[in-house]
């Protein structure tokens, strides 16, 4: 039997992410927390809230008189709304030292 200490570990096959995990981590360990603004985060999704509320007030009408559906602007900005927050929380995972990389 193999002790842990002998098996090589396995090197990523994409070059961003062998990067990602050589330089800052894509996920930081529990010594190496990036930590969430919260005071940022709650402004962000107090602005979202605030955007999704107008687009449906300002389109539930042409919405309906085009589309059938009242509410299907409101269901397109949930879903970008959606994306747009896991793309957010993915890229707050990685190391600013990465990002430092890519800006020269």
């Amino acid at each position: 039997m193999k002790r842990s200490a002998d098996v090589k570990k396995a090197k990523p096959k994409n070059k961003l992410l062998s990067t990602l995990i050589e330089k800052g981590s894509a996920m930081p360990s529990s010594e190496q927390s990036l930590g969430i603004d919260k005071p940022l985060l709650l402004y962000i999704l107090l602005l979202l809230l605030t955007g999704s509320v107008m687009v449906f007030s300002a389109s539930r009408a042409y919405a309906e008189t085009h589309f059938g559906d009242p509410n299907y602007f409101i269901r397109l900005q949930t879903v970008w709304a959606a994306v747009g927050i896991l793309v957010m929380l993915l890229a707050s995972r990685i190391s600013p030292a990465v990002y430092k990389k890519f800006t020269g």
